[in-house]
């Protein structure tokens, strides 16, 4: 057996904390390493309650009581008056008839391992905030490969556009024919929190009337003829989750209107024949390129469904209103044809002047259609103005500039002037 002497001896040798308490937990010995963790000497603690260090602050909790309570191995993590953190295990040692006689409790200096583990923490945190901010900024910046902006008329549509994929009211999107108005409605799916379920597309005008109810909410077995014999599920149930997009929502019957009205009050549907409702969680947006305020006044569109489509009204200006978007669709397009038929084509100065100042009528569809002609068509490396359409070049007109001579000096000044600002 040791002795006194050698057994403390042997106690502070321990790097870890060892502190011993009787069954009733009253204090029997510390050793120095216990000491500087609590910062009080050993002669301060030993004879006291355990539950007495608590109440003068020297613990912050004891497992010592703990360990007397349960009878069993208690872990805990304390933190001492010094600001160390300890990892604290409490043991009881039985007596032969059962009963707790000594509580050995180890303390572990365990400091700098939590501290590092707040800092991968918080490390993670601020990595996690920094990848939604990028996220914010990449859809902030367009870095969307089917958003194609330059124009400070179309920036701002994109950032409303952005700020109304937060909500989950009806949108409605207004445009003339071509400017683009089923990619706006995609970057709002794509930017909301309905971004992985489905976006469905349906052109309403290519719907024939009699058909738009059945295709839209689906139809019962032998509903009418020529049905399908097993039932078949509308648009709206195929969207659920999701967002449903209308186009030309101007060509609904007005009686499928009134339908329509009822999903977007309630959130349901009833298939053709059907006798319940299915419920449906589904975002509408809307898009026409007719004034549905007119047709309202003419009988021809539901006030009621108007004004519940129109919560987020967005129109999306023609070609002619946004000119410094034409030059990078150009490029966009330029680069999708010589991908897609693996040829390299390229506009000359001439071409391309002409083509930024058409008005394009068409919009961005005509743009695109006729540089996938062009691009097919022309057998030479670079597009020349000769192999633009009559109406493009009989607008841009170079060779009515050029005759006009002017005779005075102020005039080939002004002239010049002219040349200059129409080339930058």
């Amino acid at each position: 057996m040791f002795t006194h002497r050698e057994f403390v001896a042997i106690m502070n040798s321990v790097d870890d904390g060892i502190w011993i308490a009787d069954g009733n937990g009253v204090t029997l010995f510390i050793n120095k390493s216990y000491e500087q963790f609590i910062g009080t000497r050993a002669e301060d603690v030993v004879g006291l309650h355990v539950r007495v260090l608590v109440e003068r602050g020297i613990l912050s909790e004891t497992v010592t009581e703990r360990v007397l309570q349960s009878k069993d191995v208690v872990t805990r993590l304390n933190r001492t008056k010094t600001g160390r953190i300890l990892l604290v295990t409490g043991r009881p040692i039985l007596d032969e008839a059962g009963n707790i006689y000594l509580v050995i409790v180890t303390g572990r200096d365990v400091t700098e391992l939590v501290e590092l583990r707040q800092e991968v923490e918080q490390k993670k945190e601020v990595v996690r905030r920094y990848r939604q901010e990028l996220e914010c900024l990449r859809n902030k910046y367009f870095c969307d490969s089917e958003v194609v902006v330059q124009s400070r008329e179309m920036q701002n549509v994109i950032e409303f556009c952005h700020r109304v994929a937060l909500a989950d009211a009806p949108v409605l999107i207004l445009g003339e024919s071509g400017v683009g108005k089923e990619v706006v409605a995609h970057l709002i799916h794509r930017v909301s929190s309905r971004a992985n379920k489905p976006f469905i597309s349906v052109n309403c005008s290519a719907i024939p009337a009699p058909l738009v109810e059945s295709e839209l909410f689906g139809h019962e077995r032998g509903s009418f003829t020529g049905a399908n014999q097993k039932g078949k599920a509308g648009l709206f149930e195929v969207a659920n989750g999701g967002t449903i997009f209308l186009d030309e929502i101007g060509e609904i019957p007005l009686a499928d209107q009134a339908k329509l009205l009822h999903v977007l009050e309630t959130r349901e549907v009833r298939r053709l024949g059907a006798t319940k409702p299915i419920k449906v969680d589904v975002r509408i947006i809307a898009a026409t390129n007719r004034d549905l305020k007119t047709m309202v006044k003419e009988g021809k569109f539901r006030e009621d469904l108007y004004f519940r489509l129109n919560v987020f009204p967005i129109t999306v200006p023609p070609l002619r209103q946004r000119r410094d978007d034409i030059v990078p669709l150009i490029l966009y397009f330029l680069d999708i044809f010589s991908h897609k038929y693996g040829t390299k084509k390229k506009l000359t100065t001439e071409a391309l002047n002409a083509l930024v100042a058409y008005d394009w009528p068409g919009n961005v569809r005509e743009l695109r259609n006729l540089l996938e002609r062009l691009m097919v068509i022309v057998e030479d490396t670079y597009i020349e103005l000769h192999h633009l359409p009559e109406e493009i070049q009989s607008h841009y007109q170079p060779s009515n500039r050029a005759q006009q001579q002017p005779q005075t000096f102020m005039e080939v000044i002004s002239a010049i002037e002219k040349d200059i600002l129409e080339k930058a």
